[in-house]
């Protein structure tokens, strides 16, 4: 492989795996379909000089087909026919990515993915994520033309192509607003579907954790630790649940759960949310926040739209609120 053909492969693994694209509208640039990151990823493939829509052009529902992205997976697939071939393309959360595949994508062409590899890929993940990056796991996998796609998405071992980092910069007025809610007696806690190490970084940029301090045992969890204390000891679950800063890794119904339980013991809960999964969380919060750009699911699920999608309108919301 020349390094330019391992650009083009990137690129063309890129652009197969998502359907966004952006359309003019009122002489204006505006993205349909798809969500921050996938649009993150397809300027890199446009920043880098290749277009993405010729990539996609040979193609059409018989020769390619997307299986959207899955919040238990953490991933989306899409499977395309090329040359008498399927060729499986998958992206998503980096760690779990990494844990479906069994080579890496090299000059040479693919390597068995070993103890050590899998350790150095996974340290590279760690590093990205303490820089408040969300790493994006790039991988794909070769097999036979199995004729018509199937409707369920298959699995099959996979060659990690490339760990990609997008970082979505912090408003300048979201610290500040943190900080105000703090000494207005509101807890704020950021549950995210990001790994632990980016939402902690994250978390201390916006002063949901604090900067100087290291993190107390308690402050942040993982989904899997949340859902198992949630199943197997509630009790000690409602007994940490005002400890609880960030809830990182989780899974559509973490957010519920989390609202319900903090509504157990007398709180009053307002949730913001933009997707379809924030629906039910929204729903049963004293006060729901949706995104302007918020599925139709999620607004209609809400009791107010921040028409700014910015953080610091709740804040203003609840100060008038109180007067």
């Amino acid at each position: 492989h020349s390094k330019r053909e391992d650009v083009d492969f990137l690129c063309e693994v890129l652009a197969l795996g998502s359907t966004c694209e952006e359309l003019e509208a009122d002489g204006e640039t505006v993205w349909v379909g798809g969500n921050k990151t996938e649009h993150g990823l397809i300027n890199f493939v446009k920043r880098i000089g290749r277009d993405y829509q010729a990539i996609r052009k040979p193609y059409d529902s018989r020769t390619w087909r997307i299986y959207p992205f899955s919040s238990v997976k953490k991933h989306m697939t899409a499977i395309v026919r090329k040359d008498g071939k399927w060729l499986m393309l998958v992206k998503g959360a980096s760690e779990m990515v990494l844990e479906g595949c069994n080579a890496l994508h090299s000059r040479t062409g693919a390597m068995v993915m070993d103890d050590e590899y899998r350790a150095a890929m996974m340290q590279t993940i760690q590093q990205m994520a303490d820089q408040g990056n969300r790493t994006i796991g790039i991988a794909y996998a070769e097999t036979k033309d199995l004729g018509d796609f199937p409707d369920e998405e298959p699995t099959y071992q996979m060659t990690m192509l490339a760990i990609a980092g997008i970082q979505d910069p912090i408003r300048q007025e979201v610290p500040a607003a943190v900080r105000n809610c703090f000494q207005a007696g509101i807890s704020v806690r950021m549950v995210t579907g990001d790994n632990k190490n980016t939402a902690v970084a994250i978390a201390k940029k916006c002063g949901i954790l604090s900067p100087e301090k290291a993190v107390e045992e308690g402050e942040v969890m993982e989904g899997a630790q949340f859902r198992a204390m949630a199943m197997e000891d509630p009790d000690k679950l409602i007994g940490l649940i005002r400890k609880l800063r960030v809830l990182a890794r989780s899974s559509p119904t973490d957010k519920l759960v989390l609202v319900a339980c903090l509504m157990h013991e007398g709180d009053i809960v307002a949730v913001t949310g933009d997707g379809t999964n924030d629906a039910p969380a929204l729903k049963m919060a004293d006060v729901g926040f949706a995104m302007k750009t918020g599925t139709d699911v999620a607004v209609g699920a809400s009791d107010m739209v921040l028409m700014d999608d910015n953080f610091s309108t709740v804040v203003r919301a609840a100060t008038w609120g109180r007067t």
